[in-house]
């Protein structure tokens, strides 16, 4: 009995609530996936799951929407060259649960009603990372931006030039600016 509530303490202390989990296929077959507050962890079919959070530089989930029974969860890693993590035919059910764990959580993530290619997008990513910056990264993803917001942003940046890009001409400027953080009244 001793060692019976021995047991029920430790996992009181250090167990990991199941509410957090959802069901999904990594692989061939569908098994339990839980989420921690650092992991998204599969230990019951082989090969094994361990994905640290600080590998992953977004999440993306496809398929979502209205009417659907299922969903896919595309968990994208900082490195590049390895490609997508992707679990499968994750019930709809459990949709709000993994959002509340990524809000919880460092990666971005993105909804999209589509599944993407994403061996040619990574591989853009890796070939021209400087055009990827250029073209947003990956807001490309977020759908919350319409095409109207989209062009406000466009027209609102034509007359932006970022200082570091200003050409010094000469030290007027920059005793102008002495002048202004001096003025505080």
């Amino acid at each position: 009995m001793d060692l019976q509530n021995f047991v029920n303490r430790v996992n009181d202390l250090w167990g990991q609530p199941r509410e957090l989990g959802f069901h999904g296929l990594p692989h061939k077959a569908s098994t339990f996936i839980v989420t921690t507050s650092s992991c998204l962890v599969e230990l019951i079919e082989i090969p094994f799951v361990v994905i640290t959070l600080t590998e992953i530089e977004i999440v993306n989930l496809e398929r979502g929407g209205l009417g659907q029974k299922n969903f896919d969860m595309i968990a994208v890693f900082k490195d590049f060259k390895q490609g997508v993590f992707i679990v499968d035919s994750i019930p709809s059910t459990s949709l709000d649960g993994i959002k509340e764990w990524l809000n919880t959580t460092d990666p971005k993530y993105y909804e999209s009603r589509l599944n993407l290619r994403w061996r040619p997008i990574l591989k853009t990513n890796i070939d021209d990372p400087e055009q990827f910056i250029e073209d947003g990264g990956w807001e490309f993803l977020n759908t919350d931006v319409s095409d109207s917001d989209s062009d406000k942003f466009e027209e609102s940046d034509k007359g932006y030039v970022p200082s570091d890009m200003q050409s010094d001409s000469g030290s007027e400027d920059e005793e102008d600016d002495k002048e202004s953080l001096v003025e505080s009244e």
